[in-house]
């Protein structure tokens, strides 16, 4: 008879001198799978502290017969205790049933929303055993997983999200006893290379139950059609679109049983020297790795035909236990005798009676790979917040991608680390062309995912709160609609393109905060159909490559408060069928051609106060108070460049001058002729200033004089 014993949290603790009675048990047990210890037990109380049981360590153990030292146990929590009889004290045992699991279990008691980046699915499940306090034992290569770049626990307990990620590469756990005796729990990526057992269990069809010796019986061999050929798909947006991205595992070249899924995802934290995004690799370099395609997808047939080949059988050897290796002798079928690992073992008994023990085993030649647990599919739309690093408005990389923290992520830091990099739906794009508008730090956008992987969102529109108002103030401006930006630094300063639809009002408001650039490479046209006014703050510069032509049907008008300087390398006509062109200060002509004032059927007047020199075809009138022919180049320079007469004797190279005379330096008479004249011409100069004041004060009076020219003339 097998000693069976049940020890509780206050058993553990020397507080009660009367534990619990196993009566009978079942456990249930397989790999990647949480055991569960059914207990029927008695105490003498049926005022069990339930609160110091519940929830706390316990142990059942089992002492083997047969001379085995150590004895079979299971350590972790009581899940459930039900009082199922009871009865006063000391009038007999009341009847219990107690559930006990592993500490693992409180995994399931908790369902999270959580972001891990830059860690390999291990990476991912190591984190949550520490973070749970599990006693465990890695038995693979670390290092051969690759990193994600991005994994999210969406809407998952934390148990379903660690079997998930250890599933997807292959993984499997199960329960040992560890150094301290508590069960730990063990993760192998091959379970079926574990070492063999030195037992060997010799079939027997009809066993003697107290033979001593080890044997299995009831054997029963299963094969089931299962999928052949499992194909991945996924794209890479940095290659061609025409490039196949694609892995595929299978039994045999010709295995016509495919199970295909698109898009996966074949992403990884890569060491390629691929030196073209920075920005995008600022926190690590990720890649599509082919390699790494095809492991997952012969990780995916694996799992799926993992129960394609099985066996069942019942044994005495109480030590088997989901995880370890055995190998089988003397069966008839030949394909039995040899290595398997048990998967899946069901143990039960009572105290009084024997031991009963039911196993599942695949052959150790067929790699074992746990279940794929289903990722959680996003259905709908959720909102998030852009962020970035502390001081930066935009946040973006190469690809115009931006960063987000979602809002039931309670562990982001609202920065540049809360997410991965997100594209953006645009409304256009192509290469090099299409429409940009990123999404800036503190807005709210929409996000869908891809295929609902919570692995691969995208932000597909954005929507304004109460911190981000729309552009213009509504429901007042509900006519109003456009593009209005905002410069960066917090200026108050934006770019606008603004339509106002309300009727009577309609109106297109464009604003350039600094600059604006318009290039035509062809025709452009514009029409106004009443008024158009243009103000330029500084300069105007415009330039015509060709000919330019201004139709003026009314009026026209130039003020010019500086002055104006026309430069005219060809011919020059102004043609008026009626009025004079009239200027009311000085009026220098300089042409290094000759000037010509052609007037054909007319004549040609020109008139300075009550000067005036009258052109016609047939004659020249010249008429004034005093005429001077040649006065000097010298004299004309000097008056036209200084706007006054000369104070001081006159240079020599003014010799030549009618007005001053014959100057000779050597001849005192001829100085003094000299001044004489000077004085003649400042005291005509000052005359003429004179009458240009009055011409000035008088305008009404210039018009007479015209008229009265013309018609005299």
């Amino acid at each position: 008879m097998h000693n069976l014993e049940l020890v509780t949290a206050p058993d553990l603790a020397g507080a009660t001198p009367n534990p619990f009675q196993v009566r009978a048990f079942t456990v249930t047990e397989a790999i990647s799978t949480l055991f569960r210890a059914q207990i029927d037990a008695t105490h003498p109380s049926p005022s069990v502290d339930f609160d110091a049981i519940v929830g706390q360590p316990a142990r059942l153990s089992i002492a083997l017969e047969g001379g085995e030292s150590a004895p079979r146990l299971w350590t972790g929590i009581i899940n459930h205790l039900e009082l199922v009889r009871a009865l006063p004290d000391n009038e007999g045992l009341c009847s219990y049933a107690v559930t006990l699991v592993p500490r693992l279990w409180l995994l399931t008691q908790r369902r999270n929303y959580r972001v891990f980046q830059y860690q390999s699915e291990v990476d991912i499940a190591l984190t949550m055993l520490e973070e749970w306090s599990v006693d465990h034992e890695a038995r693979l290569d670390r290092k051969s997983y690759k990193p994600r770049k991005y994994k999210v626990q969406y809407a998952e307990t934390d148990y379903e999200f660690f079997y998930r990620v250890l599933a997807d590469v292959g993984v499997s756990f199960f329960f040992e006893p560890g150094e301290s005796g508590e069960l730990k729990v063990i993760l192998a990526d091959g379970p079926q290379k574990a070492p063999r057992l030195p037992e060997v269990l010799t079939y027997e069809d009809t066993p003697i139950m107290r033979s001593g010796k080890l044997f299995c019986t009831n054997l029963r061999k299963s094969q089931r059609v299962r999928p052949t050929r499992v194909t991945l798909r996924d794209r890479d947006y940095r290659r061609d679109a025409a490039f196949e991205l694609q892995a595929t595992a299978a039994v045999d070249p010709d295995a016509p049983l495919e199970l295909f899924y698109y898009p996966e995802n074949f992403n990884f934290i890569s060491d390629r020297d691929d030196q073209g995004s920075p920005a995008a690799d600022d926190r690590g370099r990720a890649r599509t790795d082919e390699r790494e395609a095809s492991r997952i997808a012969q990780i995916d047939l694996e799992a799926r035909r993992n129960d394609a080949a099985t066996v069942r059988f019942d044994a005495n050897y109480l030590r088997l236990a989901p995880g370890s290796v055995v190998a089988l002798d003397a069966h008839p079928s030949p394909s039995v005798n040899a290595p398997f690992l048990i998967v899946e073992a069901r143990l039960g008994g009572r105290f009084d009676g024997e031991m009963s023990l039911s196993v599942e085993a695949v052959d150790t030649k067929q790699a074992y790979r746990p279940t794929l647990a289903p990722k959680p599919r996003i259905i709908g739309l959720e909102t998030a917040t852009v962020v970035g690093p502390a001081g930066e408005e935009i946040h973006c990389d190469e690809f115009g991608r931006v960063r987000v923290h979602f809002h039931w992520d309670r562990l982001s830091k609202r920065n540049e680390a809360s997410s991965c990099w997100i594209p953006v739906s645009q409304p256009w794009s192509g290469a090099g062309y299409g429409g940009s508008n990123l999404p800036r730090v503190g807005q709210e956008v929409l996000i869908e995912f891809l295929s609902g992987d919570p692995d691969r969102p995208i932000i597909t529109g954005r929507v304004y709160t109460n911190l981000q108002k729309t552009p213009y103030k509504l429901p007042d401006n509900k006519t109003q609609s456009g593009w209005k930006s905002s410069s960066t630094g917090g200026t108050g300063g934006y770019n606008e393109l603004m339509f106002e639809d309300k009727q009577g009002s309609e109106l297109l408001r464009m604003q350039a905060e600094r600059d604006k650039q318009v290039l035509v490479k062809r025709n452009s046209t514009s029409t106004v159909g009443a008024n158009a006014t243009q103000s330029v703050g500084g300069n105007r510069k415009i330039t015509v490559k060709k000919a330019e032509t201004k139709d003026v049907t009314g009026d026209r008008t130039i003020t010019v408060k500086g002055a104006q300087r026309t430069t005219v390398t060809g011919e020059v006509k102004i043609t008026s069928t009626n009025d004079c062109i009239g200027l009311s200060s000085t009026v220098e002509i300089d042409a290094e051609a000759p000037v010509i004032f052609d007037n054909a059927t007319e004549r040609l007047v020109l008139m300075v106060g009550s000067s005036q020199i009258i052109m016609s075809k047939t004659n020249i009138v010249i008429q004034a108070d005093e005429v001077d022919i040649n006065p000097g180049k010298g004299f004309a320079k000097y008056v036209l460049e200084n706007g006054t007469m000369p104070k001081e004797p006159v240079p020599p190279e003014w010799v030549d001058s009618p007005i001053l005379g014959m100057y000779d330096p050597k001849d005192p008479k001829s100085k003094e002729r000299a001044w004489e004249n000077l004085e003649k011409a400042t005291k005509k100069y000052n005359e003429y200033q004179n009458n240009k004041l009055k011409y000035e004060r008088d305008k009404a009076e210039y018009d007479k004089l015209i008229s009265r020219l013309k018609s005299e003339s």
